[in-house]
């Protein structure tokens, strides 16, 4: 890695995690502050119409504290494990948009990681994994399938393969979400560790009571360190116990997760990421039997066409393509092209792969919280796709 590489990546790396570290700054002053500069404003008279607003608002700078403490936590052990050395207030300052992500990454652990977002998550994992055990009912060698989760989100569709007993690669290209997934799949031990407020910037008018506005999420609702452990020490158990020939599952090594865009680290051809990036390009065609996504076709910062290319060029002959989710959580088209469902699945024929199941208007939230009284629903559609044909030898 060159000198000016590293030093991008050194500004990219500390400036997120001082958006975590600096978190409680930012929420205070899009919180707190202005309640208390309205409330200020209003006349004596008025001020005692609702006698409770104070108060409330001196609850919401406790859960900021609490969301502070996490944050805190999490940016330092992930600044320990990318060795950054530096303190905390050397670290590249945050940009506004980088402190929303952090808004948004905490919603986003409230849906994979806690008791409330088991409902909605479900609605596709269990589709997905239901899935891939008619594929490979033997679980005893489901170790030697290979998984890749492009879009993994916070880690736990990867942890939920991983404890099915299938080999699984995660990918990210957000920071924020590869720190988070680090620190819940590497420094969470217990369940229920940590106690976050991820809805503190939910509008009260959207809710019927405003304590909905400061409830506690705790995460993550399982270890999946304890988890792995577990079953480890299950599958030693059994090697004493049962009859000879018993196949040990080795969760402990059925787990990883690349940092890149997808098409960069997983593409075909040339490119001209570091040395890592082409090691694993190299290593990766034709290497997975399975591509499994959720939710991540409205997060593409490439082209469909390419993401497509990409998921043709990683499947082995004949592997599986598992999609669920919406084309867009927006009214905005699919990664810059404006492509109706049916254009969709032209598209994914033409590029080298046939249709085995398809499932459409299953309904669901996103990171919704249950509480608010206006909620979002989208329309998913849940495939399979059987790869037919390498891309060279596709006709257009």
């Amino acid at each position: 890695m060159g000198e000016q590489e590293a030093e991008d990546e050194y500004k990219a790396v500390t400036s997120v995690l001082s958006s975590f570290y600096n978190f409680h700054t930012f929420e205070t002053n899009q919180l707190v502050t202005p309640r208390i500069h309205k409330f200020a404003a209003l006349s004596t008279e008025d001020q005692q119409l609702i006698p409770w607003y104070q108060q409330h608002t001196q609850y919401l700078e406790q859960c900021i504290e609490f969301n502070r403490s996490f944050c805190q936590t999490l940016s330092e052990k992930i600044s320990q494990d990318w060795g950054i050395g530096d303190l905390p207030a050397d670290w590249t300052n945050a940009s506004e948009e980088q402190f929303n992500q952090t808004k948004t990454v905490l919603l986003q652990l409230m849906r994979e990681w806690s008791d409330q977002g088991e409902q909605e998550r479900q609605v596709g994992h269990e589709l997905i994994i239901s899935q891939l055990s008619d594929l490979y009912p033997d679980k005893s060698q489901r170790h030697s399938v290979k998984i890749l989760i492009p879009g993994c989100g916070v880690g736990r569709l990867v942890c939920e393969l991983v404890m099915q007993g299938f080999w699984s690669q995660g990918n990210s290209s957000d920071y924020h979400a590869l720190f988070v997934s680090n620190f819940i799949l590497n420094h969470c031990q217990f369940p229920h560790n940590y106690s976050i407020f991820p809805f503190l910037a939910t509008s009260a008018s959207n809710s019927t009571r405003r304590q909905n506005q400061i409830r506690p999420v705790t995460i993550p609702d399982v270890s999946p360190t304890a988890e792995i452990m577990s079953a480890v020490e299950k599958e030693k158990q059994k090697e004493t116990t049962s009859e000879l020939g018993h196949t040990r599952i080795p969760f402990d090594e059925l787990m990883s997760i690349t940092a890149g865009l997808f098409t960069d680290l997983y593409g075909s051809g040339s490119s001209g990421a570091n040395s890592a990036s082409q090691e694993i390009r190299s290593q990766s065609q034709g290497e997975f039997d399975v591509v499994v996504t959720e939710f991540s076709l409205n997060f593409l910062s490439t082209g469909i066409i390419d993401y497509i290319r990409t998921i043709n060029n990683v499947l082995r002959d004949g592997g599986k393509w598992i999609n669920f989710g919406p084309l867009s959580l927006e009214n905005g088209s699919s990664g810059g092209l404006d492509l109706s469902r049916d254009d969709l699945f032209d598209l994914i024929t033409k590029l080298g792969f046939e249709f085995t199941a398809k499932q459409s208007d299953i309904e669901t939230t996103y990171c919704g919280d249950i509480k608010s009284l206006n909620s979002t629903i989208y329309k998913c559609d849940f495939w399979v796709c059987r790869k037919t044909n390498n891309l060279e030898n596709v006709l257009y």
